[in-house]
């Protein structure tokens, strides 16, 4: 039993929330409106999105707290945080694609979703920081990485504004809340795991493996975005090895013995 690569590739359009809420942006129909946030007056954003977000808070902020309680370290350093940041944003894809027990196309928990489209934001951050040469090893607060994926940065471009000047609802205050819960030691009476929307659908054992899954799986995403781009043969056949590879990998990470 294995997975086909293009499904591997393709899997995230296959998810959906329990409330219909597909997991690619490209998949809902939002409504936007004018954004207020410094910094984003001149962009659209979605204000129902953030509204919904603040439905699932205390499940995120819960599922957020679990995952950063198997870093011994009080305070991560980028790197860490670019991996964890990683594992939650690919988290809808582990659960769907996992070998053992993977979710319903139309059955991820809500707050899972809103975890990965926070966590994805964050990840944006951390990715251009490492471009930028800023050291993995080196520590950085909620509130620099915010006023960093603000427009604070060498491009002086604005990470919570994509190319069709669509802006990110979050404003600085939740952002550095959800940055600093993925930064700090969770608190004793937040480590500790109650009913949630996903409970049942997460243990301690997918930590581990989601958060690999999640490193490898953004390689391979941005490899084969590459590869699509690029018409020399040659380039193409140096990344479908690369590609094949990463499949490889990622495999046995899902819980597949046989390559398909």
């Amino acid at each position: 039993m294995s997975i086909e690569p293009e499904r591997l590739i393709y899997a995230g359009e296959e998810i959906r929330d329990r409330s219909g809420r597909a997991f690619l942006p490209e998949g809902n129909s939002p409504v936007y409106k004018q954004s207020r946030i410094p910094e984003r007056e001149h962009t659209r954003t979605d204000m129902h999105a953030l509204k919904e977000f603040y439905t699932s808070w205390n499940d995120s902020l819960q599922l957020i707290s679990f995952y950063r309680g198997v870093y011994l370290s009080p305070s991560l350093s980028l790197g860490a945080l670019n991996e964890l940041s990683c594992g939650l944003s690919w988290l809808p894809v582990y659960l769907r694609l996992r070998a053992s027990d993977p979710i319903g196309t139309n059955t991820l928990p809500v707050s899972v979703l809103d975890t990965a489209r926070a966590s994805a934001g964050v990840l944006s951050a951390t990715q251009n920081m490492l471009l930028d040469d800023v050291s993995p090893t080196t520590d950085v607060s909620a509130h620099q990485l915010y006023v960093y994926a603000n427009g604070r940065n060498v491009e002086r471009t604005n990470l919570f504004v994509n190319q069709g000047k669509i802006s990110c609802p979050a404003p600085e205050k939740t952002v550095v809340q959800v940055v600093d819960a993925m930064l700090h030691s969770p608190q004793a009476e937040a480590a500790s795991q109650s009913v949630t929307d996903w409970s049942e659908v997460i243990t301690e054992q997918d930590i581990a493996p989601s958060l690999l899954f999640g490193c490898l799986y953004m390689d391979l995403q941005t490899k084969y975005a590459i590869y699509k781009k690029k018409k020399s043969k040659i380039t193409k056949r140096r990344l479908e090895n690369q590609l094949d590879k990463l499949r490889q990998q990622i495999l046995p990470v899902l819980g597949y013995t046989e390559a398909a």
